[in-house]
């Protein structure tokens, strides 16, 4: 839901008549449902640790990290306040300045070996979520393809399947979706298909809602899919494999958050 994130970026892109703002009445209390939902103890995934715990030192790491987020929405703001520029557009200046001003406080002190560190972990890093980084990158191309004349005739028999207000329309796009990235599929390959298929009335809801209903998708998918930066980030770090991080530690709660959210978006709307 956070402007900063890219799901969320593309999102924004196909609802321009949408203010962030104008989102906040269904947002705040989704993620106060996902955050009540993610209380109850669902099972420790085993890792691999290979230094004793620091408690000093990981206080330090977090108070840079907070330093760090408080920089880049401090740019932001700035970007959007005195020159005006979209949200995208201000979270990914804000992004480059927030880092840069962090490594002139931080950086400059960090020894030799542990830049070393640095530029291995995000080599590797960027080796595992290049490929995702090509398909956003790619999306653009796919949704301009999909305009064409031909595709969106081939493509109606679909649109009008899901383009109606009943549950079972609701769950292929909220929950079927989802179920197709555990499968392999990128979100954003049904995500950039199925936007420029399913309209809000059609769902029967305000643009709003159907704006509310991808953000939940998106969610849903990144915590699912094997292929995901979020999974394979965190199977790289921990050395656990992504169909682990994902689908078996987060099947349970995906299932119970997306059948409530699909619950309350569809009775706002």
């Amino acid at each position: 839901w956070s402007p900063t994130f890219a799901p969320t970026a593309l999102i924004m892109m196909q609802f321009p008549d949408v203010p962030w703002t104008h989102t906040l009445p269904l947002a705040i209390p989704l993620v106060i449902v996902a955050l009540v939902m993610s209380l109850p103890d669902r099972g420790e995934v085993d890792v691999k640790q290979d230094n004793e715990s620091n408690l000093p030192a990981a206080r330090v790491t977090i108070t840079k990290a907070i330093v760090l987020v408080g920089l880049i929405a401090c740019a932001m703001l700035a970007a959007r306040a005195w020159i005006g520029m979209s949200i995208t557009s201000a979270v990914s200046l804000g992004g480059i300045l927030g880092v840069f001003v962090w490594y002139l406080i931080f950086g400059w002190k960090t020894t030799l070996d542990k830049r070393v560190v640095l530029h291995d972990h995000t080599e590797s890093t960027w080796y595992q979520t290049s490929a995702e980084a090509s398909l956003f990158i790619a999306s653009g191309l796919l949704a301009s393809v999909l305009q064409e004349p031909y595709w969106s005739q081939a493509l109606e028999p679909m649109s009008a399947w899901l383009n109606t207000s009943s549950w079972f329309s609701w769950g292929a796009i909220m929950l079927g979706v989802p179920l197709l990235t555990v499968a392999g599929i990128h979100p954003v390959v049904p995500y950039t298909v199925l936007v420029h298929q399913v309209t809000a009335a059609g769902l029967g809801v305000e643009q709003t809602v159907l704006y509310m209903v991808w953000v939940v998708v998106w969610m849903l998918s990144l915590l699912l899919s094997p292929v995901s930066a979020l999974n394979l980030t965190a199977s790289m770090s921990f050395g656990v494999s992504p169909w682990r991080v994902g689908v078996a530690a987060n099947w349970s709660y995906s299932l119970v958050f997306g059948v409530t959210a699909m619950v309350i978006l569809r009775q706002w709307g």
